[in-house]
């Protein structure tokens, strides 16, 4: 870099003020980040970029802020509906709560997720195996609705294929229903070998 005379840095910082209102914190991080004696637009950049990773704290604080609020909540349902208690501000779940867990769980375990996953193309190819219990037809009706969602294509009973990202939320509703058991999802690599795609919960 070409040095520079004290007074055009002078120059450079009236200039950049001229043109941009900004704190101290802002102004000292964006003169920082640009280096000694920098031009308005490199100070200027710095300056939005200072501000940019300021918003985004801000966003995050807010999220967080909202999460606890929510949590807040929920924790003063469960204590009002007999399903959790407090003592010296540890929580514990009653017999109510152990009984409603147990019921929630069945419900839960019977449901079959809504099929609305996120879909992203995928650059290797993605081969899915299952052998279902012919007691578990539902659920096998479900995971086939949930492939042919995807765009895979059946190339053998129970043997279906193609190029889309299988997205977590996924992985984790195979688990909850417990089908988890019962499929395979296998990445092929470009020399052909095969690999487990993802680690089953």
């Amino acid at each position: 870099m070409i040095n520079k005379t004290r007074g055009e840095i002078i120059h450079s910082m009236l200039d950049f003020l001229e043109e941009t209102a900004g704190g101290f914190g802002d102004l000292f991080t964006a003169y920082l980040n640009a280096g000694y004696g920098a031009s308005y637009g490199k100070l200027s950049y710095e300056l939005n970029k200072a501000r940019e990773v300021r918003w985004e704290r801000k966003l995050k604080r807010e999220e967080e802020a909202e999460k606890r609020k929510q949590c807040a909540k929920m924790i003063y349902y469960l204590k009002k509906s007999g399903l959790i208690e407090e003592r010296k501000g540890v929580f514990s779940i009653t017999k109510r709560g152990k009984e409603k867990k147990k019921l929630l769980k069945e419900k839960l375990f019977k449901s079959l997720p809504i099929i609305n996953y996120s879909k992203t193309k995928f650059d290797r190819p993605i081969l899915i195996t299952f052998d279902v219990p012919e007691k578990e037809r539902r659920k096998r009706a479900w995971l086939r609705d949930v492939l042919n969602y995807f765009d895979f294509k059946m190339i053998h009973k129970s043997v279906w294929l193609g190029f889309m990202k299988i997205p977590e939320e996924f992985i984790q509703d195979l688990s909850r229903i417990g089908l988890a058991d019962f499929v395979e999802i296998i990445e092929i690599g470009h020399s052909g070998t095969f690999q487990k795609y993802l680690k089953k919960h």
